[in-house]
């Protein structure tokens, strides 16, 4: 329309909706493949063409018939023109193409920039100059005035056409050599400045380019790589690298990780990303961006390991085991699981701390590892408790007397000696369970079953011991309650000063009736309190029911002999054991003097100076220190000189074997004399052992042969009877 009114004709206004219709609907195709042809990258030359062609003819039928049905009456075709304006339409579409094509797919977005904003006014000028042409083509212009009609004025819009699309084609020419450039610049920068190496190779897997980083990772030079077929960098088995490189030209494969070797023969591992290069529809060759993944890969086996292994020992930990527990069970593979505990060890890691208790632990482990055979799988399960998986090729009993028998040898670290033995829980599948968790829990009941037959053996699960199991939970139980309800009770062993038969102290000594079960052992109750962290609780208990019997008897004028309590290494570690203790000697009116503290050999045995702080703090309350189970733990006499000790206590286990121990005990008595220190002798049973202890200047004793730990009433009436004889 505004074509028409530029010029003086007449038009028909009947036709101007159909003139509309047509040109939306020519337009409308024409911009529409323009539009979708604007984002792709032409691989084919004829894909322009034909594109080209086809936007040229919307613009032409929009055109000519637009101007057919507005200037019926002035038709007239003047072929030559129309040829040549044909022929202007398309070399202006090509150029326009062209340049819309390298407009969108270049990554700068700024529309004024340079040959961008050029580019679009030379395209408008284009645009505009192509109504002209074809109104002078079908159009008889005699009419118009006579200047017009007679000149060669006609021609004007076809030179401007003629300008215009030189000029459209030179835009591209120069912006298209702007974008290359770019281009060039942006892939040589993304090839030479790649953080990671980048191989550039054919079809055939022949290199033709590196990076400075890819000579870097090989240590080849680029010489010595470029021409070299890629799978010479894997040179030990070529199948896997090609079989990945026929995956990546067909695209099935775009990330793998393989191993190469470099120059001087590492291998690495690394991850290639494979970017193809594409020509005209055509795979040409390949990128591939070569990562270094060897150190990321150690440590994720380093994390691996850590995961899977204790980190002490090395060996298996619990959740490794597990998994190798139920392989086997999937695969119903049959097996012996066997669960071990080392005697003692909990002692020899509270009496010397938890380095010393590591570096025996991993004696542990080596020697597990280095007595049994490759195929049975050792694992650490938590403290010193480790299990075993014997395959049934071999005999579990076997497995375990080996066990047993290689830990009768003593374990040798930083000039101390230990003997450590082990109890042995076994636990078969499928025959004793069908799950990883029932399996380890009937292999840890048939431990403790071997624990209660006296350690230092093995016991293979059986049905009844589930009874055992369920009665040592419910033992714990009833202990907790005991003690929280205060109905453990307190016995008194008197001590006596062997030459005058007079009493001269009294033990102090934990007693527990069960409900159902009667008198529980001490041995059985002290080593389960120990083992649920109960001990404390219980001797404080015990501390405050000795103390508070003690004032009652005061109250009652009874002379009461200094009265020994005992402590454990645990309740000894405490912070506030002497503040506490302190507190209720106030409470009950008592000095320090009227009681003593057994500690065991095992707290002196560390040296360390705090614990002679301690000792010192309640020797200064008046309280007498004494040393039980003297001999039997792990320490040198020469401690003694540098502690606050008042008594050795002589074990009982000597004095019961006596002709056996004599020289020990001898030597016992005679360093605690010169050390200005006590001696005393406990269970002594026999008239034969009382004298040979007199023999040994030994005079103060504890045991049978005086008295037995007597109940509350019987002890006080026992003090009654010699406050009597002291009177007397």
């Amino acid at each position: 329309m505004l074509i028409a009114l530029t010029i003086n004709l007449s038009f028909s206004t009947s036709n101007l909706i159909i003139y509309a219709i047509s040109s939306y609907i020519f337009v409308f195709i024409g911009a529409y493949f323009a539009i979708q042809v604007a984002s792709i990258v032409f691989s084919k030359p004829t894909q322009f063409v034909k594109t080209s062609h086809l936007v040229a003819i919307c613009i032409l039928c929009a055109d000519t018939i637009g101007f057919l049905f507005l200037f019926n009456e002035f038709l007239e075709f003047k072929i030559i023109l129309y040829i040549m304006t044909i022929l202007l339409v398309i070399s202006t579409a090509m150029p326009l193409i062209r340049f819309l094509n390298q407009m969108t797919n270049e990554e700068e977005n700024s529309l004024f920039s340079g040959w961008r904003l050029f580019g679009c006014i030379a395209s408008g000028f284009s645009l505009a100059g192509i109504p002209y042409i074809v109104l002078v083509s079908i159009l008889n212009l005699s009419s118009l005035e006579n200047e017009f009609s007679n000149s060669y004025f006609f021609l004007v819009p076809f030179i401007f056409m003629i300008n215009s699309s030189l000029l459209m084609w030179l835009v591209p020419n120069l912006f298209g050599e702007s974008v290359l450039i770019k281009n060039k610049q942006s892939h040589f920068s993304l090839f030479n400045q790649n953080p990671d190496a980048v191989f550039s190779v054919t079809t055939d897997g022949i290199i033709t380019d590196v990076n400075r980083e890819a000579t870097r990772l090989t240590g080849y030079k680029t010489k010595e790589l470029v021409g070299l077929h890629f799978n010479m960098l894997s040179p030990v088995n070529h199948d896997p690298i090609n079989q990945l490189f026929e995956q990546a030209l067909t695209g099935t494969s775009k990330t793998f990780e393989t191993h190469i070797t470099n120059k001087k023969g590492k291998q690495l591992e690394v991850k290639i990303t494979v970017a193809r290069i594409i020509l005209e529809e055509k795979v040409v060759g390949l990128y591939g961006i070569v990562k270094d993944i060897t150190e990321q890969k150690k440590a994720e086996k380093k994390i691996r390991f850590l995961a899977y292994h204790d980190d002490l020992t090395k060996l298996p930990n619990r959740r490794l085991f597990e998994e190798k527990i139920n392989y086997a069970v999937f695969h119903e593979e049959e097996f012996s699981l066997l669960y071990i505990d080392f005697d003692r060890f909990k002692r020899i890691n509270d009496t010397f701390g938890h380095y010393f208790g590591d570096e025996i632990l991993k004696c542990l482990g080596d020697k597990l590892t280095s007595s049994l055979p490759e195929d049975c799988f050792i694992s650490r399960l938590a403290g010193d408790e480790f299990a075993i998986l014997a395959p049934n090729t071999y005999q579990k009993e076997r497995v375990a007397t080996t066990i047993i028998e290689e830990f009768r040898n003593p374990i040798k670290i930083h000039g101390y000696e230990f003997t450590l033995t082990a109890s042995i829980g076994i636990a078969q599948y499928p025959k004793n369970a069908r799950n990883s968790n029932e399996l380890l829990k009937r292999a840890d009941t048939a431990m403790y079953v071997a624990k209660e037959y006296g350690a230092n053996n093995y016991q293979v699960f059986h049905e009844g011991m589930m009874e055992l199991s369920v009665d040592r939970i419910k033992l714990e139980n009833d202990l907790r309650k005991a003690i929280e309800n205060e109905e453990l009770t307190v016995h008194f062993q008197p001590k006596y000063h062997a030459m005058s038969n007079k009493v001269i102290g009294a033990e102090a000594l934990a007693r527990w009736k069960h409900p159902l079960h009667g008198y529980v052992p001490p041995i059985d109750f002290i080593a389960l309190a120990e083992e649920t962290n109960l001990i404390v609780s219980l001797e404080r208990l015990m501390i405050k029911k000795t103390l508070s019997y003690i004032n009652d008897w005061k109250k009652k004028k009874l002379e009461v002999p200094r009265t020994s309590i005992n402590i454990s290494i645990v309740h000894f570690y405490q912070e506030d054991l002497v503040p506490f203790i302190e507190e209720n000697l106030r409470k009950n009116n008592l000095i320090g003097d009227e009681i003593e503290i057994e500690i065991t050999e095992s707290i002196i045995a560390k040296g360390e100076l705090h614990i002679n702080e301690k000792l010192q703090k309640l020797r200064k309350l008046g309280i007498e220190i004494s040393v039980d189970d003297f001999g039997t733990g792990y320490s040198s006499l020469s401690y003694l000189v540098n502690f606050s000790i008042d008594r050795l206590k002589i074990d009982k286990s000597f004095v019961q074997n006596f002709d056996n121990n004599k020289e020990v005990i001898a030597a016992i008595i005679a360093m605690s004399k010169n050390l200005n220190i006590k001696t005393i002798a406990e269970g002594v049973e026999t008239k034969e052992q009382l004298e040979s202890l007199i023999a040994l200047d030994c005079l103060e004793v504890q045991g049978y042969i005086y008295s037995r730990p007597l109940e509350i009433q019987t002890y006080e009436e026992f003090l009654l009877k010699n406050n009597e004889l002291t009177v007397y």
